[in-house]
């Protein structure tokens, strides 16, 4: 398990409070690594609303490879996107 999600899931396990950042327009890597400096547990990537392709997706996450852990929304776009992304 990547060692972001791991931290993310022992401070849920442990009743801690997590912090999160939803993001509807996003654009490359950049962001993640803003969101992590600024101190987020996890970054949900608003993709029903925004106007967000599966490759751009696929880039911002890419760009949060050491942290914060990050998901998709809505699920479907999930499905389109290489898993090698969520590793």
């Amino acid at each position: 398990m990547h060692p972001a999600a791991k931290a993310l899931r022992e401070k849920l396990a442990a009743g801690r409070t997590v912090l999160g950042a939803m993001l509807v327009e996003f654009g490359g890597p950049a962001v993640m690594v803003a969101t992590a400096d600024a101190g987020f547990d996890f970054v949900l990537l608003d993709c029903e609303h925004g106007n967000a392709n599966p490759r751009d997706v696929e880039i911002t996450i890419d760009g949060g490879r050491t942290r914060p852990p990050s998901w998709p929304r809505p699920t479907a776009i999930s499905r389109t996107i290489r898993p090698s992304c969520f590793a």
